[in-house]
């Protein structure tokens, strides 16, 4: 919630909210083998994502454990997204402003107000993605 009003009003329940919710949801629609030969292919070294990794990482990102790594994570995204998003909207503005009237910048209010209250939303989402990434290991 501290950083929808930095987003502008594309993302403010409109079309740039639809397509990061639909980005999102992807992997929901799409088999999973599906997605792993898209990241794959935007992922090798003649992509420009691929080389850039290279660069900073020193070698390649297909077929090794930070791939496995970010596969998973984007894999299992929207089973954690939804509850983020639940418990960070859940939390009170006018809390959020009155830090801010305090003079608290926005990233000290993130950790000490929206963290702290939306610490069960976190958790379910965490513990959703782990589920989903175990229950689709264990099924492989």
């Amino acid at each position: 919630m501290a950083c929808r009003s930095r987003t502008g009003p594309l993302f403010q329940n409109g079309v740039g909210s639809f397509f990061v919710e639909a980005i999102v949801a992807l992997p929901l629609v799409v088999a999973a083998d599906v997605l792993g030969f898209y990241i794959l292919g935007r992922h090798r070294a003649g992509e420009p994502v691929g080389r850039g990794y290279a660069r900073l990482a020193g070698h390649g990102l297909p077929f090794t454990f930070e791939g496995l790594l970010i596969a998973s994570v984007l894999y299992s995204l929207p089973f954690a997204v939804q509850p983020f998003s639940t418990a960070f909207a859940s939390v009170d503005r006018r809390l959020l402003e009155a830090s801010w009237s305090l003079g608290v910048s926005r990233a000290s209010t993130f950790r000490r107000v929206v963290l702290p209250l939306s610490i069960r939303g976190l958790v379910t989402g965490m513990v959703l993605s782990f589920a989903h990434t175990l229950a689709s290991l264990a099924s492989s």
